[in-house]
């Protein structure tokens, strides 16, 4: 299958899997989304509105003036094609945003007013989990056909599951790394219990209650102490 530019799909999407090898990072890959669906498509812009924990919408990126225009737009009136396709998580097409203007009234004049005359929305969703989703813009009105927004929506698709596993990647090597620094801290306070109480002939008990008064009384992390305990730098 190929886009209206000529380019078959397959190729496209071999070219895009390098691109993720080599910058991996969300941001890079949500812009190069951008450019291919401007230069397969006949649309002049693309942006990216992604959804907030809080569950409000803000502006991922855009690879145009015109696609940030419309991002803006969308955040700060809280209407249009893309924000309605972000909480239905259907396509929203909207070939002549002239004639929109009782579908989104505060919107349709300020886009017009930009130079916008289409948008094409399409979802951005990873396991029923609604992410965000793409504008796709044109300077005059233009109907996308279904086989145009089948290949802007297999981009997109692919983007934003390299963006949420890149996420959900980074949470779990953060929460890893914090296990093993309590694991590691919580080792160095079991030994620190033992020299003092071995040194001092204290229970167990009363050797960390002596490290945790000491800590508290010099504002000081229990872990901080403990190591000097272990290294022989603090002997209390």
């Amino acid at each position: 299958m190929s886009d209206s530019s000529g380019r078959d799909i397959a190729v496209v999407l071999a070219e895009f899997a390098r691109t993720m090898a080599e910058e991996p990072t969300p941001q890079h890959i949500l812009e190069r989304l951008g450019d291919y669906c401007t230069e397969m498509l006949p649309v002049h812009g693309v942006g990216i509105l992604l959804r907030t924990s809080k569950g409000g919408i803000e502006v991922g990126t855009a690879n145009s003036e015109l696609g940030r225009v419309v991002e803006e737009l969308e955040v700060e009136l809280g209407e249009g094609p893309c924000t309605e396709c972000v909480e239905t998580g259907e396509q929203i097409a909207v070939p002549d945003i002239a004639l929109a203007a009782s579908r989104y009234p505060r919107f349709t004049p300020r886009a017009l007013q930009a130079g916008v005359r289409a948008i094409h929305a399409l979802p951005m969703t990873v396991r029923a989990e609604q992410i965000g989703a793409m504008d796709m813009v044109a300077t005059e009105p233009v109907d996308l056909s279904a086989q145009q927004l089948a290949t802007a929506q297999l981009l997109a698709d692919v983007s934003i599951s390299f963006v949420a596993n890149s996420r959900a990647f980074r949470e779990k090597t953060e929460l890893a790394a914090q296990l093993q620094h309590a694991l590691d801290s919580r080792i160095t306070i079991e030994q620190a219990k033992g020299i003092l109480s071995e040194r001092h002939d204290l229970t167990v008990t009363d050797a960390f209650e002596r490290m945790r008064q000491h800590a508290r009384g010099n504002q000081r992390k229990l872990h901080d102490v403990a190591s000097e305990i272990v290294r022989g730098d603090l002997d209390l």
